[in-house]
């Protein structure tokens, strides 16, 4: 049974349009985010009005990995350059430190500004400001 969600604007979007933009957001910056990211680029791209609950639900549905979170309230550097490394460092081969200063300095201005992460790690840990 086809389900659907509504828009903003109160408009109907199916399902499976919906799942068509899921998998257009993993294609693209969205490839190592769970649900909770993905619905908040659905809100913010798209103009959904969804849950949490309900990106869970079709990611499952399709099959999709979804990044589970293991909590560990003493380890803010090690969460940083974890999301660093999947995030920025692996999707790059580096042939001069300019390069990757330039990728991370690229990164960390979309981490602070674009996505939806908690930026108190950055900030706390390294007294960082926002570029």
């Amino acid at each position: 049974m086809p389900g659907y969600s509504y828009d903003k604007s109160g408009q109907k979007i199916c399902d499976q349009q919906i799942i068509e933009w899921i998998y257009r957001l993993i294609d693209g910056e969205g490839f190592s985010y769970g649900y909770r990211k993905l619905t908040i680029l659905l809100k913010r791209n798209y103009n959904l009005v969804i849950n949490k609950k309900k990106v869970y639900r079709l990611c499952k549905q399709e099959g999709q990995r979804i990044p589970c979170r293991t909590p560990n309230k003493n380890a803010h550097i090690e969460s940083f350059h974890s999301i660093l490394e999947n995030d920025c460092l692996s999707r790059y081969e580096f042939q001069t430190c300019a390069e990757a200063y330039e990728k991370v300095s690229d990164y960390l201005k979309f981490y602070n500004y674009e996505n939806q992460r908690d930026k108190t790690i950055v900030s706390k840990v390294w007294g960082l400001t926002r570029i």
